[in-house]
Order: structure tokens, then sequence, then C-alpha cells
């Protein structure tokens, strides 16, 4: 598996981005760890998929909500809940493993090994 955020094709032909233990199948709205199917909620789901497409960069607050709460207005406080389920559910801040910053403005998705 890839060390860092590398498309991969799937049997399927889909791509996947690999990162750490994990997979992103966006087009499948599939997170797996190893082969096995990770639960996650559609929001958290969509804030994921938007942070990975952007790897490296930092995303702001009000695109995540816009893309995870499309035509609806909600506060802040929602998407800090589903970065924490987010956090939790890849084990960010254990073993090293360290995929979603926080900055003033927004949230960056990091590389495995980039600072």
């Amino acid at each position: 598996m890839a060390d860092a955020t590398d498309p991969q094709a799937t049997a399927a032909g889909e791509n996947a981005v690999a990162f750490g233990p994990f997979r992103l199948l966006s087009a499948q709205r599939l997170l797996l760890e190893g082969d096995t199917p990770v639960r996650l909620g559609s929001r958290a789901f969509d804030t994921l998929a938007a942070l990975v497409e952007r790897a490296g960069e930092i995303v702001r607050k009000e695109d995540l909500i816009a893309r995870a709460w499309p035509k609806t207005f909600v506060e802040d406080a929602n998407l800090k809940i589903q970065v924490s389920a987010l956090r939790r559910t890849l084990d960010d801040g254990q073993g090293g493993r360290r995929y979603i910053a926080t900055s003033r403005t927004g949230l960056q998705f990091r590389r495995p090994g980039s600072l």
C-alpha cells in the first residue's frame, strides 16, 4: 500500500487514494482500512473527501461546510463535530499518525510523512 495520498486504480478502474492503512474510494463513498469497510457518516465522509481532494492545501471552513451541508446554514460547531469523528475514526494523533491539521482559517489534509 502507498505511504502517501497516491491515486491507485482499483479492480473496477476507479481511483482510490491511499494514506496510511486507509483507502478512500470517493465514487463509491467508501473508506477502507486494509480491506475492511470503515463506518463513516455521510457528512464526515464528505468532509474527508474534500480534504483529501486538496491534500496539502488549507481548505476553508466555509468550503467544507458548503460541501457537507449544501444549501443549509450550519454553525462551525457542526464541522468541528464531524472533524472530531474523523480524527477518532482515523486514529489521528495516535502512533505518529497525523492526517488533519487545523489552522485559523480552515483544515488541511496532510500526506503521511509531510510536516
